[in-house]
């Protein structure tokens, strides 16, 4: 069953910065003038993004469950960033040597990505809730997320749309940037235009997630929000609406199950894999995360992926070969979604579809290891745990299957009809809800193996003898039932058979 986006909850609501400021945009609305023309030149480049996007309110009535929403949604933007990202770099061509560079550059991001995606996991694990990597498939209501979710090769457009995304405030950027920031966040709206998508800076998210983990209303670092931004959510949550020192699980507890940077692979100072726990730590990794990406925030111990997407956005204008892009869909499909009928970029060659439905169940079961891995205490398994977390999610599904597979559909033919444009597939990146019962997860793990070497026979049926593919499909079904009895043993314990 697909899964549902949390965003959809969600009502960005007119930020309140003070009386006089609140009323003059009711006003504006009501006039349906515009805006930007009566914005009060004196707010922070933050409060003015605040401003004209709103803020999001979840109507949840505590400090600890707008936190645990807002974290949830948090995830699933990291989540459909960095399949975005992903499939932009693998649509461009290895062979082309500014492509290759690009390509290598936006792959880093994506990684960085998921560092972020599982930073956002071990904070939920503080507030003792569980983890959440579910996201929706694309490209379902787009208009409930902050900004266009949207499975494209890589382009002008599509690099303005990263820009934007992930830029800092405007303060932030350096001076000579600056009008080249504005220039680009005109064309990413531009590129939106007409459809119900829009383009608005996922840090005001993580604003609002920062404002609650602090300990009261004045400022605290590392991120020291401004004075009209605190008097915003002053105004608009109540004084004194942060998390409270009970409302955090027990450390011990909770480190015994988040994840760390050396069961991550994580070894350079561009990756982070913080904790979420004690409160101190938590806005620290909030921080990062917002310096690194996905913020208004900005640091210069790292280049962050705003200044990587500006310099790729420069280096895509000034011109690349006209092979340096694949010819790649839109939002592949392999309309296992219950779509009906193959849109214009179903994937339909039957080879083809049968390697899209192999990436699909890879990539379903590489964040069903997460889950089961942070599931399991270290104290107690600590072997058990490390193999998932490691060894099956990281080096194998995620570095080995899934790269490998998403790079070869790139190459291979979409459709058997005629030559019809795009020519090539690309990784959909399709999954069903992640079960929320430990029990029904590592039954999902079982039954997404069975489905695999199922699809594997079916498609060493279409390949000739010598296909060296053949020998690839037979590692995939070796691998899995090299886990089989561990998958046994966990479906043993916890479903109590």
């Amino acid at each position: 069953m697909p899964f549902v986006s949390k965003m959809r909850g969600v009502r960005w609501a007119p930020a309140a910065m003070g009386d006089n400021r609140y009323a003059l945009r009711e006003i504006v609305k009501l006039d349906e003038t515009d805006a930007q023309a009566a914005v009060p030149t004196t707010l922070s480049a933050l409060a003015q993004i605040m401003w004209d996007e709103g803020l999001p309110q979840t109507g949840a009535k505590t400090a600890k469950e707008e936190a645990i929403s807002l974290l949830q949604i948090a995830a699933e933007v990291e989540h459909a960033l960095l399949v975005q990202y992903l499939y932009s770099a693998y649509s461009l061509n290895p062979n082309v040597q500014q492509a290759a560079d690009a390509q290598l550059k936006i792959i880093e991001v994506a990684k960085q990505e998921m560092a972020h995606l599982i930073t956002v996991q071990n904070i939920l694990l503080a507030l003792g809730t569980k983890v959440d990597l579910n996201r929706e498939n694309f490209p379902k209501d787009p208009k409930d997320y902050p900004f266009p979710v949207v499975l494209e090769p890589l382009s002008s457009d599509a690099l303005a749309k990263y820009v934007t995304t992930e830029s800092p405030t405007i303060d932030k950027v350096a001076p000579g940037d600056r009008n080249d920031v504005i220039a680009i966040a005109q064309q990413a709206d531009q590129a939106v235009s007409g459809t119900a998508s829009k383009v608005n800076h996922v840090g005001v998210i993580y604003a609002k997630i920062y404002w609650l983990f602090q300990q009261g209303d004045a400022p605290e670092g590392p991120w020291v929000l401004d004075a009209d931004v605190i008097e915003c959510f002053v105004r608009s949550f109540g004084a004194g609406f942060h998390l409270k020192d009970g409302d955090f699980a027990d450390p011990t507890t909770v480190n015994n199950f988040a994840a760390t940077p050396t069961e991550w692979g994580v070894s350079d100072t561009t990756m982070h894999v913080d904790s979420g726990t004690p409160r101190s730590k938590a806005l620290a990794a909030i921080a990062w995360i917002t310096a690194q990406g996905e913020g208004p925030n900005q640091s210069d111990i790292v280049e962050s992926h705003f200044q990587t997407f500006l310099s790729l956005y420069r280096t895509f204008k000034a011109g690349l070969p006209n092979n340096a892009v694949l010819d790649i869909p839109i939002n592949p499909s392999t309309d296992s979604n219950g779509t009906g009928a193959p849109s214009a970029n179903s994937i339909t060659d039957p080879i083809t579809l049968r390697w899209a439905q192999v990436l699909n169940l890879r990539y379903q079961i590489l964040l069903l290891d997460v889950v089961v891995g942070l599931g399991i205490d270290r104290s107690k398994e600590a072997l058990l745990r490390g193999k998932i977390m490691h060894s099956w999610a990281v080096q194998t599904e995620m570095s080995g299957f899934l790269s490998t597979i998403a790079i070869a559909l790139t190459g291979k033919k979409r459709t058997t009809v005629g030559t019809t444009s795009p020519v090539f597939a690309g990784a959909p990146f399709e999954l069903d809800e992640i079960p929320d019962s430990p029990c029904e997860q590592w039954r999902k793990q079982k039954e997404l193996a069975v489905k695999c070497a199922a699809i594997a026979g079916d498609l060493k049926s279409l390949l000739n003898a010598g296909d060296p593919d053949r020998d690839f499909l037979d590692s995939i079904v070796s691998f899995d039932q090299t886990r089989q009895s561990v998958i046994d043993q966990k479906i043993g314990e916890l479903c109590h058979l």
